[in-house]
């Protein structure tokens, strides 16, 4: 039990580091790794699957691999707020592809109508 705990905890810390890499040092190849090992210890939480894809795509340019990763997530969790918003931004910034986007933060503002990181992204929509 107290591994069991162990892991969810380090799962936590490798997502946690992950976000903190990418954003804050800016080293897409550290945070695609803690990515990665959080995948392999817990591969049932869409989560870190999601934040691999966003750096696949950001980073690695790999687009097919970033939306196999995004549709993987999305179907583990169909009501998952932050997964439908990365796939939408994906499809705005990724492919280019304007109405794809529109629709998925339509989707997650009708899971969550007060999600402050869904009126955001619909806010920025009108960017494009």
């Amino acid at each position: 039990r107290n591994s069991k705990m162990s892991d969810l905890k380090r799962y936590e810390v490798l997502l946690a580091a992950a976000n903190f890499y990418e954003e804050d040092l800016e080293d897409n190849d550290l945070a695609s790794l803690r990515c990665r090992e959080a995948i392999k210890l817990n591969p049932k939480d869409p989560r870190a699957i999601a934040a691999y894809a966003t750096l696949l795509y950001t980073h690695h340019e790999d687009l097919n691999l970033a939306e196999k990763y995004f549709r993987q997530a999305l179907k583990m969790d169909v009501n998952s707020v932050d997964c439908i918003l990365g796939f939408a931004k994906f499809q705005l910034q990724g492919r280019k592809n304007i109405a794809m986007g529109e629709h998925y933060i339509q989707m997650a503002l009708k899971k969550e109508a007060t999600s402050i990181e869904a009126l955001l992204a619909y806010a920025r929509f009108w960017r494009y």
